[in-house]
């Protein structure tokens, strides 16, 4: 079948956006490199922006994050933020529901692959009084239908039946003393690590440290490491900057937790939509084809997961869901401000919101470079969109491409493959020409996504294991060589408060561990 090219969309489905980027370019048959040599990754990856696998070991033990131990870890109970899987995936503008991390742990015991635990966003925690753990949720304008009940139809009975099997299995070892040696050299370490963090109570955060407020030094925690990960801000083992980044300004550190269970469930292949695809894979759970406005370093601990990968400068042709404005040299992303982004502000090269930064220019840049009357107008001039928001919008940078697109070799019946074959040249055409890299990662590895980077990742269960969990830590993107990565002071500026707020409270929690109060 002849394919739909270019000359032959219309001109409003093909976007022609400013694209100048300058990275690294995968050509048919590339595959993605691995690197054990952390002093090799800055010059061959990190500046050539180019995605790598890291195989060196993980900046953490990665047991304390298995869904065995992380209550303990994190010891963090408020109420988080989740995502409900809908049309086979995550991540479609649905209203997120809450739970606590032990509620979210306890359904992916149960193979209960319906719920995600992604970004959280800081209206809920802006919206607790207390400082400390709250007793309880009073909250009565949650208008989410799930009542805070698990419905047992949602467990899927042969992941608890392996669960079962897993832990006579266990039991078993145990009997026998095969593995009591292992416990005791694995775990007296991650013990006394995982005591630390529970020890060292709220009081951390009460009073006042050399005339700051804790209550100051929390919230600039708050933009560093996001819930439920606030209380690794206390102890000295969690880096806030693994190596080999040490000279990027890490933007935020979170976690991924969910389950992968396959149901057999599927859509109609053979009268494929948008709307009907969603976001279905054959096997596992799919985050959607996607990109990112920081780098990103992604740490596996448990399940395992397919990362597929698509060049910034074929953006135009990853049909995203905002009206992108321009790619810059090191693949980031900008977009246009209007109904598909109604809340976007224009970015520089490195991340930084160009108002904010001329907000900060005005105090902390020499008048030769900018004048107060440029910085002004940068302020005044930002576009704003007044029409009408659409709350269920995805972000700007979500490609409408459905993800089974990106892996119709995995579909085996004939007639299914070749109508989604012409669905994907009809209506998303030039995306199947596309050269992209795919990447298998197990627990304890870990991948280099540079910014602008579209990614597709397939969460699949393990073994006898669905869960799957990751941790993330994101970098603002250099602008220049990584030996000097940014071309200004903003971003380092901005760092100030979290590093220093990090060594007050690493110092705090040493005192009340060692003396038992401050």
């Amino acid at each position: 079948m002849k394919r739909t090219t270019d000359k032959d969309v219309p001109a409003s489905k093909l976007q022609k956006p400013d694209n100048a980027y300058k990275g690294y370019v995968v050509q048919a048959g590339d595959q993605i490199q691995s690197v054990k040599e952390k002093k090799a990754f800055r010059n061959d990856f990190l500046d050539a922006r180019k995605p790598a696998k890291l195989t060196c070991k993980p900046p953490v033990a990665i047991k304390k994050f298995r869904l065995e131990s992380i209550v303990r870890t994190l010891n963090y109970d408020r109420l988080l933020q989740v995502e409900r899987k809908v049309n086979y995936g995550f991540g479609l503008g649905q209203k997120k529901e809450l739970l606590t991390l032990k509620e979210i742990v306890d359904r992916l015991k149960l193979g209960d692959d319906s719920y995600y635990l992604t970004t959280q966003y800081e209206k809920l925690e802006d919206d607790e009084e207390s400082l400390g753990p709250s007793d309880e949720d009073d909250s009565d304008d949650d208008d989410s239908d799930d009542d805070g009940t698990f419905d047992p139809s949602q467990i899927d009975i042969e992941a608890l039946k392996a669960a079962i099997k897993k832990n006579d299995a266990d039991i078993a070892r145990f009997e026998k003393g095969d593995f009591l040696k292992e416990l005791e050299d694995e775990d007296e370490q991650i013990m006394a690590e995982e005591e630390e963090t529970r020890a060292i109570s709220d009081a951390v955060w009460r009073g006042e440290e050399g005339g700051i407020p804790m209550y100051e030094v929390y919230d600039e925690i708050k933009t560093l490491f996001q819930p439920p990960l606030l209380n690794l801000s206390k102890v000295s083992w969690f880096p806030v900057v693994p190596a080999p980044f040490e000279n990027l300004v890490p933007q935020q550190i979170n976690l991924w937790m969910g389950s992968s269970v396959v149901s057999g469930q599927k859509p109609d292949l053979l009268h494929p939509t948008r709307e009907s695809l969603g976001n279905y894979v054959p096997e596992g759970n799919s985050s959607g084809l996607h990109h990112d406005h920081a780098d990103n370093l992604y740490v596996l601990t448990q399940g395992r997961k397919r990362f597929t990968l698509y060049l910034p400068k074929d953006a135009a042709k990853l049909y995203t869901v905002g009206n992108i404005s321009k790619v810059y040299e090191n693949g980031l992303i900008d977009y246009q401000v209007d109904e598909k982004a109604p809340l976007w502000k224009p970015m520089r090269e490195d991340g930084a919101i160009i108002s904010q930064w001329a907000e900060w220019a005005l105090e902390n840049v020499s008048k030769e470079e900018y004048s107060d009357e440029t910085l002004e107008g940068m302020i005044e001039n930002e576009p704003k969109y007044t029409g009408k928001k659409d709350d269920t919008l995805d972000p700007p940078s979500f490609s409408r491409v459905p993800p089974i697109l990106a892996h119709l070799d995995e579909i085996t019946d004939p007639e299914a493959r070749k109508l989604l074959e012409e669905f994907a040249d009809r209506e998303f055409p030039g995306f199947r020409d596309l050269n992209k890299l795919e990447v298998w990662l197990e627990p304890g590895e870990m991948l280099y996504v540079p910014t602008g980077w579209f990614h597709e990742v397939t969460s699949y269960s393990s073994g006898e294991d669905s869960a799957h969990i990751a941790l993330n830590w994101w970098f603002m993107p250099p602008s220049q060589g990584v030996a000097n990565p940014y071309k200004d002071d903003y971003w380092d500026y901005h760092f100030g408060g979290p590093k220093e707020a990090v060594m007050i409270t690493r110092d705090r929690a040493e005192k009340l561990k060692k003396y038992g109060s401050l």
